[in-house]
């Protein structure tokens, strides 16, 4: 079972904060074989200052991280 943490800056429509979870889910169920309906994900939405951001890249920046436990035999 893996859990998702997705943290975006704040101000983000809702189109787009669904448009990432989508994402991020279509990519797990893609890449690692996982059930569709398997879907465990928490967006967290941080205010600017939260981020550290190099003047050359853009806002449109978002962190994922994935955790997966295995299954007990």
């Amino acid at each position: 079972m893996e859990r998702m943490k997705i943290e975006i800056c704040k101000g983000k429509s809702p189109e787009y904060k669904k448009a990432l979870l989508d994402g991020v889910h279509k990519a797990l169920v893609d890449c690692f074989k996982i059930p569709d309906y398997d879907r465990i994900q928490r967006l967290y939405e941080l205010d600017k200052e939260k981020f550290e951001i190099s003047s050359n890249k853009t806002e449109e920046r978002f962190k994922v991280k994935c955790v997966f436990r295995g299954t007990k035999s």
